[in-house]
């Protein structure tokens, strides 16, 4: 840049600076981001596997032995499916938190309220309802990627309910 006295230039100021190690940082950040990537990728995979095995045999119990089963039983199975199922979302948001770096994230207008009392009706289980109690606020609508929204709400409630848990209510 040219330094004037207001008729002729008296000077020049020049700025220089070394962002090799920025650079090198930059480059290890993308490069850790997509071995995570891959790893979660081929983790969320590895436990679908065994999930559906899970899934189809609490099927195959209910199918070949629904007259057999009390009550109880079949409660217990309710919750296994429940869980099979909660259990496939929560390794389908790991897939797509997976993908996060490949997908531009799509705010939306999302009532909260609604999306908490969702994500609290998922996690609440049969076992637990009776003692688990659970007050909500009324919450803004706000603009957010629901799904990755409902992943930090899920997280939340999950950790707030496993804490909490020793508690008798």
């Amino acid at each position: 840049n040219p330094i004037t006295n207001g008729k002729e230039v008296i000077g020049v100021t020049v700025l220089s600076a070394n962002i090799t190690e920025r650079v090198k940082a930059e480059l290890k950040t993308r490069q850790l981001n997509k071995e995570l990537e891959a790893f979660s990728y081929m983790a969320a995979h590895d436990l679908k596997g065994p999930l559906r095995a899970i899934g189809g045999y609490s099927y195959l119990l209910t199918l070949d032995h629904k007259d057999e089963l009390s009550p109880d039983a079949k409660k217990l199975v309710d919750v296994i499916n429940g869980s099979v199922k909660q259990m496939g979302s929560l390794i389908d948001g790991m897939l797509n938190l997976s993908r996060l770096g490949h997908a531009a994230i799509t705010p939306k207008k999302v009532d909260m309220s609604m999306l908490v009392r969702e994500v609290v009706e998922e996690q609440l289980n049969g076992q637990q309802r009776d003692r688990i109690d659970i007050k909500l606020a009324s919450l803004d609508t706000i603009v957010c990627d629901p799904g990755l929204m409902r992943h930090v709400l899920n997280n939340l409630v999950s950790n707030a309910i496993k804490y909490s848990s020793k508690r008798p209510v």
